[in-house]
């Protein structure tokens, strides 16, 4: 095993957060996702975060420059390195980490729940 990645196993959910809290990049290199809550929750830390190119993980990005994504294996390792870089310079990671977090937010229950509301009120009323 190399020096720099360590299996964790199966971790709870206070480890876990606590992990999150600690990186400050997060690698998702799956190449199938339905909605990703892995990605909202490295979002929720401040992390940039590192991803395949797929439309559901766009979707929930929202375009935010902290997040990139690759196509190839080749694009991915250049766009890590690249966020290696941002992560050394503390006035643009902060930056981009606070972007991370504000778009978390509009996924946030309450967000949800009033959207849900709306739309239920919506329907209900076309009903009529």
């Amino acid at each position: 095993m190399s020096g720099n990645v360590k299996y964790l196993g199966v971790l709870s959910r206070e480890d876990y957060a606590k992990l999150l809290a600690k990186a400050s990049i997060c690698v998702l290199p799956t190449y199938g996702e339905t909605f990703s809550i892995t990605l909202l929750e490295c979002l929720a830390s401040g992390n940039l975060v590192l991803a395949r190119d797929l439309p559901v993980l766009r979707e929930v990005a929202g375009n935010i420059p902290s997040v990139n994504f690759a196509q190839s294996d080749s694009e991915f390792l250049a766009k890590l390195e690249n966020f290696l870089d941002i992560a050394i310079k503390s006035d643009e990671f902060y930056e981009l980490s606070m972007r991370s977090i504000e778009r978390s937010k509009v996924f946030s229950k309450d967000v949800i729940l009033e959207r849900l509301k709306t739309q239920l009120l919506f329907i209900a009323h076309e009903k009529r």
